[in-house]
């Protein structure tokens, strides 16, 4: 295999993407979110974990403002990789 061929796009593509959206929508949601022992004074933390696909439980860190916000804001989504941890 040449590296021009590893990075075409296959051409199943879109159809790969369409099937596993459609899986997504299909899965049911089921998830946890107990508090965590992390002192913070402007959030609240948690110990997410939520079902795959597959059915393995993926487990998240989810910070939110203590206090609301009246408008929507953005939120951030960090997924770090084999070589990352989550931080301390």
């Amino acid at each position: 295999m040449t590296a021009a061929s590893q990075t075409k796009r296959p051409e199943d593509f879109d159809a790969f993407w369409d099937r596993m959206v459609g899986r997504c929508m299909q899965a049911p949601v089921r998830y946890r979110l107990e508090p965590a022992d992390f002192p913070s004074v402007s959030a609240e933390c948690f110990d997410l974990y939520f079902q795959s696909m597959d059915g393995e439980w993926v487990h998240a860190l989810y910070l939110r403002p203590r206090t609301p916000c009246a408008q929507k804001r953005p939120a951030l989504l960090m997924f770090h990789g084999y070589t990352w941890n989550c931080g301390g």
